[in-house]
């Protein structure tokens, strides 16, 4: 995120500062507009990597007191090899994980792909 405030072009915020616009308004009508594509791909790569990490909710808690820290990866691992054995149900569970992760795979490549042909 911090590389996406650099592309921020100062004549903006220095106009804005000229107006009299204060910090939230600064961030709010200039900044967070201008880094909305860079805020989307974030927040597709935090909720892929969120997706896929059990290994330390397991190592930690194992899903927690009363399921509290319980993911759909390790909702999935516990289904499929743990006390429930169920290996169909962990399996569909797995394939609803990857369906997820290609269709937030899928708007990133698009996000991607939407950005190069803009610039050219």
């Amino acid at each position: 995120l911090s590389s996406g405030l650099k592309t921020v072009p100062l004549e903006l915020i220095e106009s804005a500062d000229i107006d009299g616009a204060s910090y939230m308004q600064k961030l709010l009508k200039i900044k967070i507009p201008m880094m909305k594509d860079i805020i989307s791909v974030n927040v597709i790569f935090a909720v892929i990597a969120s997706l896929n990490s059990y290994e330390t909710v397991y190592v930690l808690t194992s899903g927690g007191p009363g399921g509290a820290t319980n993911l759909i990866a390790l909702l999935m691992f516990q289904t499929a090899f743990g006390d429930r054995n169920q290996l169909g149900r962990g399996a569909a569970i797995g394939v609803i994980m990857f369906l997820i992760n290609l269709i937030l795979v899928l708007i990133y490549v698009r996000k991607v792909q939407f950005g190069k042909g803009a610039r050219a």
